[in-house]
């Protein structure tokens, strides 16, 4: 699976990520929501895990203008997975 990750915090961007290309998945990701949206729209992914606590521009913000741009095939049949720390 192709799989994007979205999250300011590095360690669970690293964590996600050994898990999962140690299972065979393609992960990559962002540390903010802007640059995880521009993503979204320019390549397809299977699975989309997204924090929605970041500053500036959360994942909620992402959420919103990902499903006004659905028509945009990338962002259309994903699903997004939502994440946060405590």
């Amino acid at each position: 699976m192709r799989i994007l990750g979205v999250d300011d915090n590095t360690d669970i961007t690293k964590l996600l990520n050994t898990i999962l290309s140690s299972e065979g998945h393609e992960f990559s990701s962002v540390d903010n929501g802007r640059e995880g949206l521009k993503r979204m729209r320019e390549q397809s992914y299977d699975l989309i895990f997204l924090d929605l606590s970041m500053p500036g521009f959360s994942g909620l913000d992402v959420v919103r203008r990902a499903c006004q741009g659905r028509q945009h095939q990338q962002t259309k049949n994903c699903p997004v997975y939502s994440i946060f720390s405590i």
